[in-house]
């Protein structure tokens, strides 16, 4: 994604830091984020409640981890991508139990 803005009548064109190449996740480092981070996983809140581990815990993880799906990227990088996958399985189990509950009540 490419921002451009006027600034002082000159043409800045910013790239978005945020713009990261995706990640195409191996089964045995997803297994290996859900297996550490399953306390992370609380199904009981909805929507975006709960709490994420902290930066220094995630790169803990990662020194002591060999992530093979990341390691192309840099530990700032690599830090806001398991964050991200933290956060998307949280969803995922989230939004399956919830469709569990729902067949289960109709």
């Amino acid at each position: 994604m490419t921002v451009i803005c006027l600034l002082d009548r000159s043409l800045l064109q910013l790239d978005s830091a945020l713009s990261m190449p995706r990640v195409a996740w191996s089964k045995a480092d997803t297994k290996k984020i859900n297996d550490h981070y399953s306390e992370y996983f609380d199904l009981q809140s909805k929507r975006n409640q709960g709490c994420l581990p902290s930066k220094q815990e995630i790169l803990e993880f990662l020194k002591s981890n060999n992530i093979t799906s990341i390691s192309h990227l840099d530990s700032q990088a690599q830090y806001l991508k398991i964050r991200a996958k933290i956060f998307n399985e949280r969803k995922e189990r989230r939004r399956k139990v919830e469709i569990k509950i729902q067949a289960f009540q109709v």
